[in-house]
């Protein structure tokens, strides 16, 4: 498939910095790929087919806009549904009911107001629409029930709990009865008229999570959000007897147990528990007074996330772990399917191959095939006939050829703690003296892996080195390397990142004199606090959508009933403030001595934008160089495509002018 079907191209301006060093000359231009190349991608998104196979349905990138659209297979006929500028409405999921009508997830950002005691708060919502696969027929599937008093409407109006495969015109979804209560009922929902009836009543406060084959909601949980645990319920096939399965003290309890779902059998459940430190697959048989955990799948390396993965009968076959970067059969129980994963290694070797959709009926799938380090390709094949080909590269306009890998790397913080790290080199230059970009990740509880990366993609081409240390606290390693960035944001967390910078420089590959950081969300903080903890180190900051003031940012969360679960991985408002401050950039501006860039959108809901508001008046007050850049109605990843363009430029001047051009190519 051709880009041009899908994208139009849309200019740029430079907008450079006003500050920094003369160029520095060297002695053989790099040859650079066009910015626009890496943020019109990935192409696709949410791709999936009709049950019959014959259709695909996805998310594409359509110049300033992004489209869902389908597409008849046979024909190559496509035709636009629903489309978005990526402002005030994002796209989160779609998915097929049948083979002509379509379920798409909208996100909203909105500001509740919950009255004198509470105030306002902003919010990321959810709207499910239905919409036939040619954009007509449009249904909002949420509707007010008659006789509802209450001024507010559902916040997620999207928690489809089964899909109902035999029924065409049916869903099961879960809604709150009111606004004011916290119990849940699962509705039958009409996907032409959203008309709705109670499928399965509530139950005290009891939230429903999943059924089981028979469309029977079994599994459900009551939160607690004072203490911030998590009781899990579970009943009998025929609906009786609910009673306690589980209790989880919170996101860092190493003995929780998080439910995945149901197969065929209606007493197996499957649920994710933690063995030796990490994260796999086991089942319990509710038959059983009390339930064990028995180990269904595991990885003796790593964390397994993801779904449960179905064939079309509705059987559990395996977990969708594809974080990993790997489609391994390891990740499938079921033998046919281990079969048929072995079939497309094979076929592709050297590649991560990941099952991506199989269609109900007809044999066809979509299948994503990676070589590591490099953008992913969507493929279509047949089951029925062998056949497979290739339909789209999700960066089209990148050469591979031009993309420099990561590369993983070990080693130890000051403290002994064995730390996971990637760097990546720019092309056809020596690994000696070179300029460094460091990129800490955001959350603070996620990862960097090998898997590509638009951003270091485009710092590597521009010349720069890249390091990503996944420092303490990180997921995918294990309960214990998570654990132990639990409430040290600032300090050790911190300090990691710094030691993976001083291992590089006494290495040799980095130029100590050249290294500047920048993050994004979390990661943002980390640059932030970089340049304010280790002034001499860095060059400049360069702060997308940063977390600037952790007193509040757990204060913002605690509004929202997650005090507890803030507690534990950040700190307490008023229990931990001294610590808290201490590690707060906003609260030590004047330690800063390099320039420091801080872009945010102002409808970000994941790192509030007053975030960096209060950062730019504290560097403001400070009489410290930097520049904040505000976009407006922009959201935490901007989306909107004019914003990412104007970001990716503002850095590529921002590394000119601190760190000077990127090594030459001849280096």
């Amino acid at each position: 498939m051709k880009r041009r079907q899908f994208v139009q191209g849309v200019g740029a301006t430079t907008l450079g910095l006003q500050w920094g060093q003369e160029a520095q000359a060297f002695a053989s231009e790099r040859k650079m790929t066009p910015l626009e190349a890496f943020i019109d991608g990935p192409l696709l998104s949410n791709y999936t087919l009709s049950p019959d196979g014959k259709t695909l349905a996805a998310v594409i990138i359509n110049g300033d806009k992004t489209s869902v659209i389908t597409r008849d297979l046979a024909t190559g006929e496509m035709k636009s549904v629903l489309q978005t500028d990526n402002l005030e409405q994002m796209f989160n999921w779609i998915r097929w009911k049948n083979d002509h009508r379509l379920l798409i997830s909208v996100l909203v950002p909105l500001v509740r107001d919950l009255g004198s005691y509470n105030g306002r708060i902003e919010t990321m919502e959810t709207r499910l629409y239905a919409i036939n696969a040619d954009g007509s027929k449009p249904v909002n599937m949420y509707r007010k029930r008659a006789g509802d008093l209450t001024n507010q409407m559902e916040w997620t109006q999207d928690r489809v709990i089964d899909w109902l495969p035999d029924d065409p015109d049916h869903v099961l979804m879960v809604f709150r009865e009111s606004e004011r209560d916290l119990s849940t009922a699962v509705y039958k929902v009409n996907v032409n008229t959203a008309e709705r009836s109670v499928h399965q009543p509530p139950r005290d406060v009891l939230h429903y999570l999943c059924t089981d084959a028979q469309h029977r909601a079994r599994v459900g949980s009551i939160w607690d959000k004072n203490d911030g645990k998590t009781t899990l319920w579970v009943c009998d096939p025929d609906g009786d007897r609910w009673r306690k399965l589980a209790v989880d003290k919170g996101p860092f309890d190493g003995a929780s147990i998080d439910p995945l779902g149901f197969g065929l059998d209606p007493n197996i459940l499957y649920v994710a528990a933690r063995v030796n430190g990490l994260r796999a697959v086991h089942t319990m048989d509710l038959r059983e007074d009390p339930p064990s955990l028995k180990i269904k799948i595991a990885d003796p390396d790593q964390d397994l996330y993801g779904s449960l993965l179905y064939d079309p009968h509705g059987e559990a076959v395996g977990i969708s772990q594809v974080d990993a970067g790997t489609g391994s059969s390891r990740f499938y129980w079921e033998p046919s399917f281990k079969q048929l994963q072995e079939q497309f290694d094979a076929a592709l070797p050297k590649r991560w191959n990941y099952l991506a959709d199989l269609s109900r009926y007809g044999g066809r799938y979509l299948l994503t095939s990676t070589v590591p380090g490099l953008p992913t390709s969507l493929m279509i094949g047949s089951l029925v006939t062998g056949k497979l080909e290739n339909f789209s590269s999700q960066f089209p306009d990148l050469e591979p050829k031009r993309i420099a890998r990561k590369k993983p790397f070990q080693f130890k913080a000051r403290d002994g703690f064995a730390l996971h790290a990637f760097l990546t080199l720019p092309l056809d230059s020596k690994p000696q003296n070179l300029p460094l970009v460091v990129l800490p990740h955001g959350g603070p509880q996620s990862h960097d892996t090998t898997r590509f990366d638009q951003l270091v993609a485009f710092i590597a081409d521009r010349g720069y080195a890249v390091l990503q240390v996944n420092f303490r606290g990180s997921t995918g390693y294990g309960f214990e390397y998570r654990q132990a960035g639990l409430r040290r944001c600032g300090l050790e967390t911190q300090d990691d990142v710094t030691d993976g910078v001083k291992k590089l420089i006494a290495d040799g590959v980095a130029d100590p004199t050249r290294v500047s950081i920048v993050g994004w969300s979390f990661g943002g903080y980390a640059a932030l606090n970089g340049v304010i903890k280790d002034p001499d180190l860095y060059r400049g900051a360069f702060a997308i959508a940063p977390i600037a003031n952790l007193i509040d940012w757990v204060s913002d969360w605690r509004s929202l009933g997650q005090r507890e679960v803030f507690r534990q991985q950040i700190g307490d408002s008023r229990d931990d403030a001294e610590q808290l401050r201490a590690t707060s950039p906003v609260f030590h501006a004047e330690k800063v001595k390099v320039p420091v860039v801080i872009l945010h959108g102002t409808l970000d809901r994941q790192a509030e934008y007053s975030q960096s508001v209060q950062m730019d008046e504290a560097l403001t007050k400070a009489g410290k160089k930097h520049k904040f850049i505000s976009f407006d109605k922009g959201d935490h990843q901007l989306s909107h495509r004019p914003y990412r363009l104007r970001m990716y430029t503002e850095l590529e001047a921002f590394l000119k002018e601190t760190l000077g051009p990127g090594a030459p190519a001849d280096a």
